[in-house]
C-alpha cells in the first residue's frame, strides 16, 4: 500500500502542478480540486472490480450511504 500512496502522491502532485501551469483554477480552488480527484481515485481503487450500471446509486459512505458494490465484499 505505500507504494500506492507514494504513486498517488506523485499524480496528485502532477495534477496540482497542471493546475497552476495551465491557469486552470484559482490558487484557493486548486487543493479542493486535488481532494476531490484524491477522493475519487481511492473511491475508484476501492472498487475497481464492481461495475457501473449496477451501482448507479451508490452514495459515499461519509454522506451516510453504503459503499458496497454488487459483486465485491467490502
Amino acid at each position: 500500500m505505500a507504494g500506492m500512496d507514494e504513486k498517488l502522491k506523485a499524480v496528485l502532485q502532477g495534477y496540482a502542478n497542471f493546475l497552476r501551469e495551465k491557469k486552470l483554477a484559482l490558487l484557493k480552488h486548486r487543493s479542493h480540486l486535488v481532494r476531490w480527484v484524491r477522493e475519487f481515485v481511492v473511491f475508484a481503487e476501492k472498487h475497481r472490480d464492481c461495475t457501473f450500471e449496477p451501482n448507479l446509486g451508490l452514495v459515499p459512505e461519509r454522506t451516510g450511504g453504503t459503499s458496497r458494490c454488487q459483486g465485491v465484499a467490502n
